[in-house]
């Protein structure tokens, strides 16, 4: 399987929407947490992690902006749920998590042109490259 071709649909699939996302945030400055939380995962081989609450967002993503050494740097942070392009859903258990952490600011994009219009809308300082 290691040397099998990616195909267009491959392209849909969240470990690609993830991995463009992951780039793209990090050459715009953003520093990207993976949150180890499947409690949703199957089969016999996948790992289930413990350390989170179920529905928590795949990704922890943080910035310091330096308005130079006279102030303190202010710093964002956000969380990111990758969703497959075709057919990705938003579980019940990530409703209860956002529900129950409305202080959270939470993206849930299923394409890299999502997670751009969400940085765009939220942070549009930060955006180094359009």
């Amino acid at each position: 399987m290691a040397n099998r071709k990616v195909t267009a649909a491959d392209m849909t699939l969240e470990k690609h929407v993830a991995q463009a996302g992951v780039e793209w945030l990090r050459l715009n400055g953003w520093m990207v947490h993976r949150i180890q939380a499947d409690k949703h995962a199957k089969g016999g081989n996948r790992k289930k992690h413990e350390q989170e609450e179920p529905g928590t967002p795949d990704y922890l993503i943080t910035r310091t902006k330096d308005y130079g050494f006279l102030h303190a740097g202010m710093s964002w942070t956000w969380r990111w749920e990758a969703k497959r392009t075709v057919g990705g859903k938003i579980r019940q258990s990530q409703k209860d998590w956002a529900a129950a952490h409305p202080d959270q600011l939470v993206s849930y994009a299923a394409s890299i042109e999502q997670l751009q219009s969400f940085v765009i809308e939220h942070f549009p300082w930060s955006i180094k490259t359009r």
